[in-house]
Formats: C-alpha cells, sequence, structure tokens
C-alpha cells in the first residue's frame, strides 16, 4: 500500500495534522535517525504499564521495586516490567524510594531487585525502604510472596548483603519466598534474565495467565543497537585527544580523554558514565599463559564462546583481581593446605590481606594450579567487567563528544608493577589513532534539578569533579540563573588542581558563585573538604534553605561518609537541633532529590 493510499484509509489511525507532521519530520531525519525513531517509539509503547480493559481485582497483579546505585538494577526490573506486561500481566513498577515498605501489606506478589552499595549497604534510593523494613512499624506479612534479585560485586566481603537482609527480614516477617533469592556478580544479564523468566513463570501460574516465553527480558532490539546501552553492544569511540592533567612534580596522574561519538546515536546527559570494554595488559596474560605452559591459540570456551587462549585472558575473563569465591574454588580444586586454611576460623585477616593486591599471576606461581586443566581453570575466573567512568562534557556543548576523566591506578606488589586495567591503558597503550569500545550506562540517580534557578553545590574531590564540570557547563549552555558552589580538594594546588582554567574562568564570569578548595597536603596539617564545609556552614545551610541541591562524587569509603558527616554536623550547628533531627532533614532532601551521590 502506497502512502497516500495509507493515508485515506478508513482505519488509518492518524489525523490530517498528525500525518502531515510525520511526513515533514521523515523528509528532514537520515536513515539512522528514522530507526532510532522507530526503536523508540516500539519501547514506548511496549513499556507503557497500564491495566487491561478487564482489569483483574486489585490483588491480582505483580508489583516490582527496585533499589538502584548504579542504575543495572533498575535495568533490570525495567525490563522485567516490559516483560511481564508483554506477557499480559498487570505490572506495577516502583523505585523504593518512591515505596513505602509499610505498603507491603497490601501486596500479594512482589518481586525486588536491589545491589549492594560499597561494604554492604543500600543503595541511597533504597536507604528509607530498608530502614522501614527492619524498623518494628512492620506487622507479619503472611500474604505476601516474593523474590529476590541481589546485584553486587563478589570483590567486597559483604557481597549481595542487602539482598540478603531485605530476605531474611520478609522471612521473618512471614512473607512466603516463591523462588529462592539469586545472587549476580558484576556479569550480572544472564543470571538476572533466567530469575526474570522463572519468577514471571511462577507469578503467571499463580494468577491463571500464561506468559509467552520469546517475550522473557525482551527489549525493542533497535533502542539497544542505536543507543550502545550495553557492552555487549558496543560502539567505537576514536580517539580525539588525550591531556595529562597533572603537573610536572605530581605525584599523581589524571588524564583528560576526549572521545567521538559521531554517528553513534548516544545521547547522555550530565551525570551520566561511560563504560569503557576492558582489555587486559598484554603483558601480563603473555605471562600467565607462560606460567600455565599454555599456547596462545589454544581453544578454550568461555561463557559459550569458542576462542584462543589468548583471546580469553585478553578481553573475556577478570586477571587482575582475585575474589573470595574465586580463592575458595581455587583452593579446593588444587587441594593446597596453605589456601585452605585461609578459610578456617572467623578472623578473616589473614584471608584480606592474602587478597589484598593479588592477582592471578601471583596466585598461579605461589600455589601450582596441579590437578587443574586449562579449561577448568579459565572456567574459575569471573568475567572481565567493563569500568565505568563519570562524563566531564555537557552534551548540550559536545553532542558528537564525551569526555572522561581517568586517574591512571598504579601500584607494586611483590616487586612486580601493578595497574589499573582500562586507566594504564589510556595512559600507556592508547594512541590518538586509536578507538575504545564504549557504551552509555545511565544514571537517573544523578542529575541536575529541573527547576534551573535552584542553587547547586557540588562536592568532589580528586576525579570526583568530573561530573560538576559537565553540570556547570551544560547549566551555561541551558542558561539557568540558579547559582552554583564547588568544593575541591586534592593534594597539592600547584600540580593537582584538576581543571583549574576551567574553574577559574568561571568564577570570573560569575558562574561559579562560590569555590572552595582544600589541598591537603600544603600545610602541615591535612586538610580535606569536609574541613571546608565545616568552615562555610552558615552560608552552606542558608543555601540548603533556600532550595539548594547537594551533590557528592567520589570516593564512597572514606570520602563520602565524611562529608556526609560534615553535612550532618552543620544542619545540627545551625538548625540547633538533635543528631536525629539532622538525620531526618538529610533524609529529606534525598527523598526530594535534593542530595544525591555518585560514590563508588
Amino acid at each position: 500500500m502506497t502512502q497516500t493510499a495509507l493515508a485515506t484509509n478508513a482505519v488509518f489511525p492518524l489525523n490530517h495534522q498528525q500525518w502531515s507532521t510525520i511526513q515533514a519530520l521523515q523528509a528532514d531525519l537520515r536513515p539512522e535517525q528514522l530507526q532510532w525513531l522507530s526503536g523508540y517509539f516500539a519501547g514506548a509503547a511496549a513499556t507503557t504499564v497500564a491495566a487491561p480493559v478487564s482489569a483483574p481485582q486489585a490483588t491480582e497483579h505483580l508489583t516490582i521495586l527496585y533499589g538502584s546505585q548504579t542504575g543495572n538494577s533498575k535495568k533490570v526490573a525495567e525490563r522485567a516490567a516490559q516483560a511481564a506486561q508483554a506477557s499480559g500481566l498487570n505490572v506495577q513498577l516502583h523505585s523504593m524510594a518512591d515505596f513505602r515498605a509499610a505498603k507491603l501489606k497490601k501486596e500479594t506478589w512482589v518481586l525486588l531487585v536491589i545491589s549492594t552499595h560499597g561494604e554492604g549497604d543500600p543503595p541511597d534510593s533504597a536507604l528509607g525502604f530498608y530502614e522501614e523494613l527492619h524498623s518494628k512499624r512492620l506487622s507479619q506479612l503472611s500474604s505476601l510472596n516474593f523474590s529476590v534479585l541481589a546485584l553486587g560485586d563478589s570483590s567486597y566481603k559483604e557481597f549481595c548483603k542487602t539482598g540478603r537482609d531485605i530476605e531474611s527480614r520478609l522471612l521473618e516477617l512471614g512473607a512466603q519466598p516463591l523462588l529462592a533469592r539469586v545472587e549476580c556478580d558484576l556479569a550480572f544479564e544472564v543470571p538476572a534474565e533466567r530469575w526474570v523468566e522463572e519468577a514471571l513463570g511462577i507469578v503467571a501460574d499463580a494468577l491463571k495467565q500464561t506468559p509467552t516465553a520469546a517475550t522473557a527480558m525482551a527489549l525493542p532490539q533497535t533502542t539497544a543497537e542505536i543507543y550502545h546501552d550495553s557492552p555487549t553492544r558496543p560502539f567505537q569511540a576514536a580517539v580525539l585527544e588525550r591531556v595529562l592533567l597533572n603537573g610536572r612534580d605530581s605525584n599523581k596522574e589524571v588524564w583528560h580523554l576526549e572521545l567521538s561519538l559521531e554517528d553513534s546515536g548516544i545521547a547522555y546527559e550530565a551525570g551520566d558514565a561511560l563504560g569503557i570494554v576492558a582489555q587486559n595488559n598484554p603483558q601480563l596474560v603473555a605471562q600467565i599463559l607462560e606460567t600455565l605452559s599454555l599456547a596462545s591459540d589454544t581453544k578454550v570456551e568461555v561463557q559459550q564462546q569458542a576462542l584462543s587462549a589468548e583471546q580469553a585472558l585478553s578481553a573475556q575473563l577478570e586477571v587482575t583481581r582475585i575474589t573470595r569465591p574465586v580463592l575458595k574454588q581455587y583452593a579446593e580444586a588444587t587441594g593446597h593446605d596453605g589456601l585452605i586454611q585461609l578459610f578456617d576460623g572467623a578472623d578473616d585477616t589473614a584471608l584480606e590481606q592474602f587478597i589484598d593486591g593479588r592477582d592471578w599471576l601471583d596466585l598461579l606461581r605461589e600455589f601450582e594450579p596441579r590437578n587443574v586443566a586449562a579449561p577448568e581453570l579459565l572456567a574459575m575466573m569471573r568475567p572481565l567487567a567493563p569500568r565505568l567512568y563519570s562524563i566531564a562534557s555537557s552534551p548540550s556543548a559536545y553532542p558528537d563528544e564525551v569526555h572522561l576523566t581517568v586517574a591512571a591506578a598504579r601500584w607494586q606488589f611483590a616487586e612486580r608493577a601493578r595497574g589499573g586495567v582500562v586507566s594504564t591503558q589510556i595512559a600507556d597503550r592508547l594512541a590518538e589513532a586509536d578507538s575504545l569500545p564504549v557504551y552509555l550506562h545511565r544514571n537517573d540517580q544523578f542529575r541536575l534539578p529541573q527547576d534551573g534557578s535552584a542553587p547547586v553545590i557540588m562536592i568532589g574531590p580528586g576525579t570526583g569533579v568530573a561530573p560538576f564540570r559537565a553540570f556547570v557547563e551544560e547549566r551555561q549552555q541551558l542558561g539557568h540563573s540558579g547559582n552554583n558552589w564547588l568544593f575541591f580538594g586534592d593534594r597539592h594546588f600547584r600540580t593537582d588542581f584538576l581543571y583549574q582554567t576551567d574553574w577559574l574562568r568561571w568564577r570570573k564570569e560569575g558562574l561559579l558563585s562560590h569555590i572552595d578548595v582544600a589541598f591537603s597536603r600544603d600545610q602541615a596539617e591535612k586538610v580535606y573538604v569536609q574541613h571546608r564545609i565545616l568552615q562555610r556552614s552558615k552560608e552552606l545551610f542558608r543555601w540548603l534553605e533556600a532550595g539548594a541541591h547537594v551533590y557528592v562524587c567520589g570516593d564512597a569509603n572514606h570520602m563520602a561518609k565524611d562529608v556526609e558527616s560534615a553535612l550532618l554536623q552543620v544542619i545540627q550547628l545551625e538548625q540547633r537541633c538533635t543528631p536525629d533531627i539532622a538525620r531526618e532533614y538529610l533524609q529529606s532532601l534525598q527523598q526530594q532529590q535534593r542530595y544525591q551521590r555518585d560514590v563508588y
């Protein structure tokens, strides 16, 4: 049927004005843009969550809850909701930030997708839900059927702790597990897909509905291909520029990297991160192959792919880290008493000290892989995870580029130089004629205020300052009138003031209302950003009362906790309140999305 005939068809669903608009738009778009729109509208139609015309009773629905720090849990939950609706289920999707735990009393079928942040902490967005769930306010939940998908990183001692805690508490309250908890390491996609498919099958059966297997975890494929939002579909981004940001005498090494996104279809927002598909150091790979007496072209199967041993160790397997589960598996397979003894007793000190700093080459050299064939050995290794970097550029200023701020991680252990997988690749092995496989990692938990007049306070020492370069640049491009205040810290003013020219220019132009810096090694007593926050207590609280949004980016284990402690002290001091009331004030900011953190 021609377009003219289609437009005059009696059952054509568009009016004349709508059809004219589409025809005009079509004439003005490139083929890849039309493809993107096709995927976008297909996704919009597939993801509209609504009850069927013949709506079931209020209890006959599935609720999916997610708590996400970096966006992975949200992504899984959204895909599960799409699959559930496509299967005919009546589904409701909520962030734990917007869902009171007390509402679980009215739920019958609930799937929970939750990540663990740092050393066993809930994501910021799920903290209120987590605390309420563990409070005395909740009574029995005997009518609730649930399952938990827990995301985490097994390099941390408290792997998937938040998911375990939530499942344990729900069981304690009398809820019934419809499916055992599933724990996912960094490569979460496959186990998450299996959990979703099995859980939806159980719920559909209970509600007397039959899901369509083919739609489980389905997404409009064109969207994924255009956006490059997965490490399995990266875009090869050409290197435009690479600049060392530190001065000559600095003992730090931070690189500013500019990549081309031209023709990628990637449309990022300020606050997003860019994932780089990692490649292990060729020298380390060669040393492992030599230690194993394994020819580089030996065929192995890794993650259902037939590869050479060199390809597997270079691009598919994590060789720079050893985790507890991996070490335990290796100890049991090889039978080395020295390794087995590390897991005896309640004191983990010796185990922690052994793992810290060692890689697979250390392990293989110190404890020969006896009785373990190469395929079995490679199967023990974790998949090589991509590395995420906060985007340091404004999409309005650089729609076809993306800028990153990358600190080269280097250390010595056992008389051998070590380095971060991607950071040393960028520092040592990347030429300007090269490209990097990248993908977009959305971070909806770290966004500028929609109100352009709202004040913004940004706290980002070291490379944590990266997204704030994007924030200030974006506000300038969009003409936002709100005041901006930056807290930045590093070691030395002369060598480590990252993006100094940008900040001082924006300060001179009035775009930055305040900039407070803390260079810890420039005086006898160390000074950090939390000290500057306390020194500016009165003014900072005045900004909070005026509606300011607070953002923190950087180290989670120390800096973020110290900064939060300082903010609580400011609130307690200026409001003349108790610590509990100060905590409630900060939690209120978090619930209003006025206190957001991107910490790692």
